[in-house]
C-alpha cells in the first residue's frame, strides 16, 4: 500500500509532537533541578511526567497510523474500545 501525503503528513506531525513533548519534559527537569522549594520541585517532575506520558502516547499512535498504513490487520478492536471505555471511564 502507498502511503498518501496525508499519511506521511499526520505521521510528521506526530513525529514533531513527540520531539516537542521530549523538549518540554527536558525542561521541566532542569527547571526542577534548579528549584530550592520541595513542592517546586515536584510539581515540575510531575509535570515533566505528564509531557513524557503524552510523547509515548503519540508515539504510539504514530506506529499505530504506521501499521494500519501498512495494510496490517487488528484482531480484537472491541477488546481495544473496551480497554479506552474502562481507563476513561473506571468503575467506582
Amino acid at each position: 500500500m502507498i502511503p498518501s501525503i496525508g499519511d506521511v503528513q499526520l505521521l510528521e506531525s506526530l513525529s514533531d509532537q513527540v520531539r516537542e513533548c521530549l523538549r518540554h519534559a527536558d525542561d521541566c527537569a532542569q527547571l526542577a533541578a534548579s528549584q530550592t522549594d520541595p513542592k517546586l520541585r515536584r510539581d515540575y517532575l510531575i509535570i515533566g511526567a505528564c509531557w513524557l506520558k503524552l510523547s509515548s502516547e503519540l508515539s504510539k499512535l504514530a506506529d499505530f497510523s504506521n501499521l494500519k498504513r501498512q495494510g496490517q490487520q487488528f484482531t480484537a478492536p472491541a477488546k481495544l474500545d473496551e480497554g479506552i471505555e474502562k481507563e476513561a471511564f473506571p468503575a467506582h
